[in-house]
């Protein structure tokens, strides 16, 4: 009886086991890469001159062309985008998946859909350079999406002025140490945009805000080790959420899509609401 006993416990553990392993592989391997999720942020900076509440949508990392990145995945992006109505919408880059920017290509007519009272910006990320920048550059253009990267634009919300950076991707833009060296400092509230977060620590503390992507939120976060790759020089330090260093803050999103592999665990692909107000003091 105790052997029968022992069989038993141990077929029941066994199964239960197998049961879990099968269900975390589906849940990493299919049911959260396919998942989009809305993550708000409600953020208040001071500053000399004040800036009215700007909801801003932010999109990174859609990587069509592999692991559920295809034209239905861009017209989800762009339908949960219109029905949060932002003030701006902004991209942050590698739209494309390795190396390949066939995929985006045929599906760039969904970004001819989105509406914002600011307009939709963008800067390119290391994906779109190695695959083709100007093909990714030219369709983004043709569809209503404006390119900044290492310009600095001056926009209006509500007769408040404030700018709007973008940054060229750390890793391939040979023209971005050009442009952090030329930079001058602002007296509006300043807004970044960047693909790779490895950028922030050399931007000038002016930029109250820079937004990028690229690292994915390292996609797997096992709980207590975390997440075994992030693609930076920095490790973690940039890997994911809302990083504050001497009041010089970034917010780095995880992304909408998929790189290298078709896994995420515990880091939901999203899109990032952001409402920022700047108060005079």
């Amino acid at each position: 009886m105790i052997n029968l006993g022992k069989k038993f416990a141990f077929k029941l553990l066994t199964g239960v086991l197998i049961f879990t392993a099968g269900v975390l592989t589906a849940w990493a391997f299919w049911l959260e890469p396919r998942s989009l999720t809305v993550q708000n942020y409600a953020l208040q900076f001071s500053h000399e001159k004040s800036l009215p509440a700007l909801r801003i949508g932010v999109v990174s990392d859609i990587h069509l062309g592999r692991y559920f990145g295809d034209e239905a995945r861009l017209e989800r992006i762009v339908d949960m985008l219109l029905k949060e109505e932002p003030d701006m919408i902004v991209f942050l880059g590698d739209f494309v998946a390795q190396r390949n920017a066939e995929a985006f290509l045929k599906a760039a007519h969904q970004l001819k859909k989105l509406k914002a009272p600011l307009g939709v910006f963008s800067v390119l990320g290391n994906h779109d350079w190695w695959a083709n920048k100007e093909q990714v550059s030219e369709a983004l253009k043709t569809n209503g999406v404006r390119l900044i990267d290492n310009q600095v634009v001056e926009l209006q919300w509500k007769d408040h002025p404030f700018h709007l950076g973008g940054f060229g991707d750390f890793w391939e833009d040979t023209q971005l140490s050009d442009f952090l060296a030329s930079y001058k400092k602002s007296d509006l509230p300043t807004i970044g945009l960047t693909h790779n977060p490895d950028v922030f620590p050399d931007t000038k503390k002016d930029i109250s805000l820079m937004l990028a992507g690229h690292t994915h939120g390292g996609q797997v976060n096992f709980p207590i080790v975390g997440a075994p790759i992030t693609p930076s020089r920095f490790g973690d330090r940039y890997r994911y959420g809302l990083i504050s260093e001497k009041e010089h803050h970034i917010l780095v999103t995880s992304g909408t899509g998929n790189s290298i592999l078709p896994v995420r665990f515990r880091v939901p692909p999203e899109i990032v609401m952001v409402e920022l107000n700047f108060k005079a003091h």
